[in-house]
């Protein structure tokens, strides 16, 4: 049961992947006030589609807290969430590398006011880590209150 359930997961990604159209953002201000951010570099469309599952399974977290991923593989970058991969505009693109190469070896999270609110070691993080450090950030936190 568990491999035809990551044999569908697989599928949706390549699928997802095969049919993405480009996101027409040219800057990561245009993310500012809706969305966090993760940048993460990976070297392999494996680790790609891991990633992509891991957001599939956490989707209503990701939802709950307006978090994407950015996702930068053999300098193109990836724009996932639960349903949907897109390529970025190639402004987008290089601003995205240009924050990875100042950052190697990083996981970067990026708040809704635009300002990086922390860099997790790429080895070690955690997407339990990042949740809980959102839900401590005072946005979140006047949200819950609501």
């Amino acid at each position: 049961m568990k491999l035809l359930f990551l044999w569908i997961v697989a599928l949706h990604v390549c699928t997802a992947i095969a049919t993405t159209k480009v996101m027409h953002l040219t800057s990561l201000t245009e993310f500012k006030w809706q969305n966090r951010l993760l940048i993460i570099q990976v070297n392999s469309k494996k680790e790609l589609s891991q990633l992509q599952d891991e957001i599939y399974y956490h989707s209503s977290d990701f939802n709950d807290r307006k978090l994407l991923m950015l996702i930068s593989i053999n300098d193109k970058t990836w724009i996932l969430d639960a349903t949907t991969a897109q390529t970025v505009s190639p402004q987008l693109n290089h601003q995205v590398l240009k924050i990875i190469n100042q950052n190697l070896e990083k996981v970067l999270l990026i708040g809704l006011d635009g300002g990086i609110k922390n860099r997790y070691t790429a080895k070690t993080f955690s997407l339990e880590q990042v949740f809980n450090e959102i839900d401590l950030m005072p946005m979140r936190s006047r949200k819950t209150d609501d």
